[in-house]
């Protein structure tokens, strides 16, 4: 059996009727359809006195650096200089302003980050510094809906539901109200087990250029 994936297109750029903002478009296509590429000769990074505990992802910045997450360390971001060749731990555990009580994940919207966390239902804005090349704690979001990832869409966010919500993405203004949603999650398969095997959690929000990118 093929498997087939669902993106949905959503253009920033352009204005549909019903004044909504957003544009949709949607394409679908099998998994065949990709291809694997060989790498040859990678380059090795030394982690010499950078403490990994358990990290679950890595994000490339475009200005030479990689973002490491790791939820189960008191400072949850590591940064990594790749032309200093040296690392920056960034974003406490905790409820103040600048800090997260679990690190989701990081989204890239041109130089700046956004850390989204699921359990205190927040994004941190974190803006990029070229002169020092390091990340500065610049603005802090919060939702009144928890969601498993979020990222910035003009002067709003779309956010990628959590489970008890009926619908699967949530689109916000500016003021962080919800000004309409997106999909809806399948009816069976979800257990309360969490399990990676869930309906709910085969689905992903991604950024390119001017376009957000709803996967499932």
């Amino acid at each position: 059996m093929k498997k087939h994936l669902i993106i949905f297109f959503i253009l920033a750029s352009l204005s549909s009727c019903q004044n909504k903002d957003y544009a949709l478009e949607h394409i679908s296509f099998t998994y065949d359809s990709f291809k694997s590429i060989e790498l040859t000769n990678p380059d090795v990074i030394s982690t010499e006195g950078m403490f990994l505990g358990k990290p679950v992802s890595v994000n490339y910045h475009p200005q030479d650096f990689l973002l490491i997450t790791d939820p189960k360390n008191t400072k949850q971001l590591i940064v990594f200089d790749l032309r200093a060749k040296r690392f920056m731990l960034e974003v406490n555990r905790g409820r103040s302003d600048n800090e997260l009580l679990h690190l989701k994940d990081v989204t890239i919207s041109g130089n700046n980050l956004y850390l989204s966390s699921t359990s205190d239902k927040k994004i941190l804005k974190m803006s990029y510094n070229e002169n020092s090349r390091n990340f500065i704690f610049d603005k802090s979001f919060s939702f009144s809906n928890q969601f498993l990832r979020g990222i910035p869409y003009k002067d709003g966010f779309i956010t990628l539901a959590s489970a008890s919500s009926e619908d699967r993405f949530h689109i916000w203004d500016k003021h962080l109200n919800v000004i309409d949603t997106l999909g809806t999650f399948p009816s069976q398969g979800i257990n309360a087990e969490g399990s990676l095997h869930n309906g709910v959690l085969q689905s992903d929000i991604g950024v390119y250029s001017n376009y957000v990118i709803c996967a499932y």
